[in-house]
């Protein structure tokens, strides 16, 4: 009977800790602001603006070619339909819709003309083409790298949940429909 509740209570603290751990590492990164350098940041914005810092002297390139290959192998991928590419289980990655196939393109278009300086100054310029190239598709594709590898950690294991429904009977009110 005692290995029966040793057992539990083990079982009973895996969960707990499979729930702690995560949550707490998550709350540490997202949540919780430090102070550094003077101001106060939480950990995932240092954490993205290293990665930002690191990749800076290729980062535009780098976009520039993701950019080109998703736009133009999704055209071919969606145009030949390889019959290998179809068996995989990465086609709806490049086999898509007509709409996207288009955005895809032309974003890729858009951005060879503006890293190559090719086109019209409307397009180019540092304020239009120049600014989306170098200044702000940098920044949301690290951000957006660094919150999707870690946000799993708040959202995953249970906090959200929790504070959910810890927090109903204040929110209820506000949120309900029927008056």
């Amino acid at each position: 009977m005692k290995t029966a509740i040793q057992s539990t209570n083990t079982k009973m603290t895996n969960h707990k800790l499979k729930f702690l751990i995560p949550t707490i590492i998550g709350a540490f990164l997202f949540l919780i602001p430090l102070p550094i350098d003077g101001q106060w940041l939480v950990l995932i914005a240092v954490l993205a603006n290293s990665v930002q810092s690191l990749l800076e002297p290729i980062i535009v390139e780098l976009l520039v070619a993701v950019l080109f290959f998703s736009g133009f192998g999704s055209l071919l991928a969606t145009m030949t339909k390889p019959s290998w590419l179809m068996k995989s289980n990465l086609h709806p990655l490049v086999v898509v819709h007509p709409i996207w196939l288009s955005i895809r393109v032309v974003g890729a278009v858009f951005a060879v003309l503006v890293y190559f300086q090719i086109g019209p100054t409307v397009v180019l310029h540092e304020t239009t083409g120049g600014e989306v190239l170098t200044g702000l598709l940098p920044t949301l594709a690290v951000w957006t790298f660094v919150m999707g590898m870690l946000l799993p950690l708040l959202v995953n294991y249970g906090l959200m949940e929790w504070l959910g429904t810890m927090a109903r009977k204040v929110m209820r009110p506000f949120f309900s429909t029927s008056r």
